[in-house]
């Protein structure tokens, strides 16, 4: 019962590491392994200690394991991101554009309802104005949570995973929501974006670490993006 007992917590273990590093299965697979070995060879030798306590939380061991292995990245530039943001806008743009459709459709579908029946109650009003601010601001909507939510669950988007690039943590692990949250920030208005990547620029200049190409909101939320070699 021990035995499975400790199987269970060492995989328990080993998978909140693994969701942590933001790598294919065959790169950090060899690096789970040796994990696995360690955690093994420490409960057979006591059975009683805590994994937490002995090794640390898999948080901090994802950290470890992140900068002292070689995991074949470097900082993504300025002109590959570029590229990578204008395919997932096009993306976005199709996808809001699409729904942006089939929203006014269905709204005109009840107002025409509506006017043949000469009938207009309050809760419908109130309901019909929800759904137009909705509908009007679905494309941002869209833009920010798309961003959010794939980079916190994959650290990367449709046009960054075509580049071969990963937003990571500055120790190299996945960024936590609150961090995608803030380095997203900007493209909530996109007319912000510009200005976010030259105070960027600026920023690195005046503490003296240029060449991690983060933009104003990555070095507040303590992120970058990088590049698979």
């Amino acid at each position: 019962m021990s035995n499975n007992t400790d199987s269970i917590n060492i995989s328990k273990y080993i998978g909140e590491v693994s969701n942590l590093l933001p790598y294919s299965h065959s790169e950090k697979q060899p690096v789970l392994d040796d994990l696995q070995e360690d955690l093994q060879e420490a409960l057979s030798s006591d059975p009683t200690i805590d994994l937490f306590s002995t090794f640390g939380s898999p948080h901090e061991v994802a950290k470890n394991l992140s900068k002292s292995h070689d995991w074949n990245t470097k900082p993504a530039g300025w002109l590959i991101r570029i590229l990578a943001y204008f395919i997932d806008f096009i993306l976005l743009l199709i996808f809001a554009f699409s729904s942006f459709i089939i929203g006014f459709a269905v709204v005109l579908d009840w107002l025409t309802n509506i006017i043949n029946t000469e009938r207009l109650e309050l809760t419908e009003f109130l309901f019909l104005f929800s759904v137009i601010i909705i509908i009007g601001m679905l494309p941002v909507i869209i833009l920010f949570l798309y961003f959010v939510i794939l980079e916190k669950l994959w650290a990367t988007t449709i046009g960054k995973w075509i580049f071969g690039l990963r937003t990571v943590d500055i120790t190299g692990i996945k960024p936590s929501w609150k961090q995608v949250l803030i380095r997203n920030f900007t493209k909530f208005q996109g007319e912000f974006l510009p200005f976010d990547i030259i105070i960027g620029m600026m920023m690195e200049k005046e503490k003296g670490t240029p060449g991690k190409y983060q933009r104003a909101s990555d070095i507040l939320a303590d992120t970058m993006v990088v590049k698979r070699l």
